[in-house]
């Protein structure tokens, strides 16, 4: 259940997750850090029948993104600081597919608040940076040099369902086909 990080010298943890990843039945792709991403991933295809609203989750460690973004020289990070202690954390990424309106982004940003207040795992999110975009981002906080692939794989399943469950009540909102009042919460 549990597997060491570190136990496979062939291969980084992020290349282990997706070899056991894929062992375990998902389709998964192991992303190297490259020109376009610097933090490298392991990409999990969802099965066709669930891709209406996402079509993949991406994999990543905290510590793996930290490390890139201090080989980038981002000055806001000490070199010799070692932030993560015994534990690290694993991200789950998924982008959404839907259309926002732009008059519709505060109910958004609204039922995506109640929706994460009444879900197992936190995760809509409301992007803002250049445009507005809307995903699912869960954080796992696992033990150093060990991730228990069985809470992985039942995340994974989770995340699947949550998409394929609430992503339809986001989009009648992003689309401003209805007001958050309008649902029953």
């Amino acid at each position: 259940m549990f597997w060491n990080k570190s136990s496979d010298n062939q291969k980084n943890q992020t290349e282990q997750l997706a070899l056991r990843l894929q062992k375990a039945g998902f389709k998964t792709q192991y992303k190297p850090a490259s020109p376009d991403d610097s933090i490298e991933s392991v990409i999990v295809t969802l099965p066709s029948e669930k891709q209406q609203f996402a079509s993949f989750i991406k994999l990543s460690f905290a510590s793996t993104a930290y490390q890139a973004m201090k080989k980038m020289g981002d000055p806001d990070l000490e070199s010799n600081q070692n932030v993560f202690g015994d534990f690290d954390h694993l991200q789950f990424y998924a982008p959404l597919q839907i259309e926002l309106n732009a008059n519709s982004i505060n109910e958004v940003a609204l039922v995506n608040e109640k929706l994460n207040g009444n879900l197992p795992l936190l995760g809509f999110n409301l992007e803002q940076f250049q445009e507005a975009k809307l995903t699912f981002r869960y954080l796992m906080l696992i033990e150093k040099d060990k991730v228990n692939l069985k809470l992985v794989q039942r995340s994974i399943d989770l995340i699947y369902f949550l998409i394929s469950e609430y992503a339809p009540i986001i989009e009648t909102i992003a689309t401003g086909q209805k007001k958050v009042a309008d649902l029953d919460f």
